[in-house]
This record gives C-alpha cells, structure tokens and sequence, in this order.
C-alpha cells in the first residue's frame, strides 16, 4: 500500500545520512518540506523508494496554506522541484543528482504521487552509520530556508556541540552562494534570523561566531 499523509505526519522521523546534510543545494522553503515530508515517510527497513502519494488538501495544510489547493500551484511547485540539483562531495567525486524523478497528479482521487530520484538511495535507505535523524516537526513551523538548513546542520552536528565550518563551505550548505557576500550581510540575513526563529520554534538554541584564519574565514556554530 502507498503511503499516505496523515494528520499526525508530522510526528514522523526524518533521517538522512551525514553527507546528505552537508550536501550543497538552492531550494525554496516550500521545496524543503516537500522533500522533508517525503524522507519522513521512508520506513528504517525499506530497500527501494516507493510512490509516495499525498491527499492534495492535507498536503496544504502541512505546509501551512489554508483553503482550497490549487492544482496550478502545486504542479508549478514540483515541476520546479524536478530541476533542482543537488551536489555530493564524496573524495575527489562530486555528484550532481535532482530529488525528484517522477510526479503524477490524479485530479479525480485529489492525490499527488512523487518517487525520488534512485540515486538518493545511499543516502536515504538503510542507513547504519554515520546518519542525523529530526522530528519533522521541528522544521514544519519555519519559515526560512535558511532557518530548516541551519537546523539539520546543528542536529548534524549535535553531540559535538561546538563546530566550526568554512564561511564558504556554509554558504553552499544553505544555497547561499550567490547572495550575502559581504559577511555582515550574511549574518544579518541568514544567520541572526536563524538563531531567532530555530530557538522560538524548536528544540535546539545556538549561538555564532566570525573565526579567522591566515586563508579564509570559518563561522563556529555552537549549541546554546
């Protein structure tokens, strides 16, 4: 049977493995939770990916719209989606793959069906190792893309508690490469509101600081 929304999906797990969280990509914040809410309906024991269908009305609703769906908007959404790529640094490999690789819309029944795409599924099926696991929950109230990414990125790197990444690094993490530039611009519109809202809205609190180093700049991260 394919799994389907529910009104408690937000209780679910998301669980990806470690590369996964550092990997670089742009989505909306839209987009994130849509991929969100997918890995959360991936089960610990599964081998393949499956169709995973959506009542279109309670889809809305986890994403916080409100009324009727709109079929135009949401075919809109996910034929964006499916040009979204993400990159995968893994030695001397770097792998660009999309999220998406299929879609089908049934407007008689009111459902969405989405598969990802099958090179995902080292970093999403069976992982023994080496992986971050989240409350969807946690993400669903966000309202910034940046606020979702920095999130996992903490959760990543939770029991460590204190970490320090590479100014340019991050800005791939959070598919800010191409704005902010200027550090103070960075943390005044990515950082400062992250903090803010990841400690109004879920379970982790975090602070930030500039680190210099003789050939670049590095942010520390640190679990407040």
């Amino acid at each position: 049977m394919e799994p389907s929304v529910t009104r408690q999906s937000n209780n679910n797990s998301v669980t990806k493995s470690n590369i996964l969280i550092e990997a670089s990509y742009k989505l909306t914040v839209t987009e994130q939770k849509i991929i969100l809410y997918l890995v959360s309906q991936i089960n610990k024991d599964d081998d393949d990916f499956k169709m995973y269908t959506l009542p279109i009305q309670h889809f809305y609703e986890l994403l916080g719209y409100r009324g009727s769906p709109k079929y135009s908007e949401m075919r809109e959404i996910t034929r964006n989606l499916m040009r979204k790529i993400l990159e995968i640094k893994e030695g001397t490999k770097l792998k660009q793959m999309s999220w998406i690789s299929y879609v089908e819309y049934d407007e008689h029944s009111g459902r969405v069906s989405l598969s990802f795409d099958p090179r995902l599924k080292p970093y999403l099926l069976q992982l023994k190792k080496e992986f971050t696991t989240y409350r969807l929950k946690n993400v669903m109230e966000l309202k910034s893309g940046y606020s979702i990414r920095i999130y996992e990125i903490l959760k990543r790197w939770q029991f460590i508690n204190d970490v320090e990444i590479p100014l340019d690094e991050l800005r791939k993490m959070v598919g800010a490469t191409d704005k902010y530039l200027e550090y103070h611009n960075f943390k005044k519109r990515v950082l400062a509101p992250a903090k803010k809202e990841i400690a109004e809205k879920t379970d982790l609190a975090f602070e930030y600081k500039e680190v210099n180093y003789p050939t670049a700049k590095a942010v520390g991260l640190q679990l407040a």
